[in-house]
C-alpha cells in the first residue's frame, strides 16, 4: 500500500527536509535559506 506517484524526487525532498530540521535542532541554525548548503545536502542524500 502506497502512493505509486511518489518517486525518487519526493523521497529526496523528504530526506533533505528531515536533515535540515535535524541540523537546526542540533546546531540552532536554519540552513534552509542557504541555497549552497541545501544543494550540498541534496547531493549527499
Amino acid at each position: 500500500a502506497g502512493d505509486t506517484h511518489l518517486g525518487g524526487e519526493d523521497f529526496d525532498n523528504r530526506m533533505v527536509n528531515h536533515f535540515t530540521q535535524e541540523f537546526k535542532r542540533k546546531h540552532k541554525k536554519d540552513i534552509s535559506d542557504n541555497k549552497r548548503a541545501v544543494r550540498r545536502l541534496r547531493t549527499a542524500c
